[in-house]
């Protein structure tokens, strides 16, 4: 298995491992250009009979096929950036952020609720009530960050904030004002999205400020998550119940250690909460709407909510912040993977399952027919025609001559 993850079977026999050069003239047939002294040329492996010649040919068309959808032998791994992700937080400063307290914009400078330690946020049990936020607004991508709360806190409650209301933050606005068209709750939280790390709760989904969302849920009073259960929407409402999608699991019952909160937000078709691995909460079909004060389940101006600011909280609680970054996915859902996707790049891999976020590919070969293991259907469509003793293929077609 070679690092791109491409693995061939050729006639029936597993192929062996590929080194770092071509194949000679097997490889200039498929437009490789390779060292001729490094292996046996084509010619002596022709004179081959039998499953020795089956071998053979195997091996140089696996060499082949690596090579195309990546050099083989040894490569860099992959960076952060090739492989889609941004910072959100540098570690070093609060470059790109915005922070408000109780509604109030701060000047980063001159605030002491969000202190950049060591490559780390650490956000005192004195920090107010408020949030950090991006100045950019996004909408279809997925979100990483890791949390953990000091040690003897009585009240750990915090969270990752998405879908912030885009207007909460314009280039130009002036420290200490607040912004007038942005509706609050209590005062203090943007219309947006909280994904709670409230101990016990991590995950759950809380709306803030005119926002519904559908999910499937056990039927309970909580609403607790349930792939396939009863649908519930919930809605915007004095009671934290309505407004509240339950984790469907525990999956961070030590929240003194790092947990690690990943979040897949397709703008307002679906979100995913996923803590430490695991899926504990997903939604579908978010709208807001522009009105105060709804509390009913229905409203008849409501609209898509799919796109804001994306931030992180502080709440009255000691909590430290680390490794918060970002990924764009296309309208399928899929991330968008520079080092996998961009013809232009050193890394570009037309086999690449970005399904996984990594550029690693399978594809199985049996005969003159070919499939795609794990590759996405994007992938599949990017598969160029390759060319195989002398006749093309493509992926699930016999090869033509």
């Amino acid at each position: 298995m070679d690092r791109t993850g491409l693995s061939f079977i050729f006639a029936g026999h597993a192929a062996p491992a590929c080194s770092p050069v071509g194949d000679g003239d097997m490889g200039e047939r498929m437009g490789i250009s390779g060292d001729r002294g490094a292996r046996p040329p084509w010619s002596a492996k022709a004179a081959m009979t039998g499953k020795a010649a089956i071998a053979a040919k195997a091996a140089a068309v696996t060499c082949a096929f690596l090579l195309a959808a990546a050099p083989c032998g040894a490569r860099e791994p992959l960076t952060k950036a090739d492989s889609g992700w941004t910072d959100l937080f540098n570690g070093k400063d609060l470059t790109g952020l915005y922070i408000r307290l109780g509604g109030v914009l701060q000047n980063p400078a001159a605030q002491s609720s969000f202190k950049v330690e060591a490559g780390t946020m650490h956000v005192p049990a004195t920090g107010g009530v408020g949030a950090i936020a991006t100045k950019a607004v996004y909408s279809r991508y997925q979100v990483r960050v890791e949390y953990r709360f000091g040690k003897g806190q009585t009240n750990p409650n915090a969270g990752l904030l998405y879908h912030i209301d885009p207007g909460d933050y314009q280039e130009g606005n002036a420290f200490g004002t607040r912004n007038a068209a942005v509706p609050y709750l209590s005062g203090a939280y943007a219309k947006s999205v909280e994904y709670q790390m409230y101990r016990g709760d991590a995950g759950a989904f809380l709306g803030i400020v005119n926002v519904w969302v559908t999910a499937e849920t056990k039927g309970d009073a909580l609403h607790t998550w349930q792939p396939g259960g009863t649908l519930f929407t919930a809605y915007p409402s004095g009671g934290l119940e309505e407004r509240r999608i339950y984790r469907s699991v525990n999956a961070a019952p030590d929240d003194s250690d790092w947990v690690r909160f990943e979040g897949k937000i397709c703008g307002a078709d679906s979100v995913a909460h996923i803590v430490n691995g695991t899926v504990v909460m997903r939604g579908r079909n978010l709208r807001t709407n522009e009105k105060p004060d709804i509390t009913t389940r229905t409203d008849p101006d409501q609209f898509p909510m799919d796109r804001g600011h994306v931030g992180l909280q502080t709440e009255g609680a000691e909590v430290f912040y680390r490794n918060w970054d970002i990924r764009m996915l296309d309208t399928n859902g899929v991330p968008i993977i520079k080092g996998c996707m961009d013809s232009k790049s050193p890394d570009y891999n037309p086999l690449a399952n970005v399904q996984d976020g990594t550029c690693q590919s399978t594809m199985i070969m049996h005969g003159p027919q070919s499939r795609l293991q794990g590759a996405s259907a994007a992938a599949a469509k990017r598969l160029e025609t390759f060319t195989l003793l002398g006749k093309r293929i493509r992926p699930g077609k016999a090869a033509v001559k």
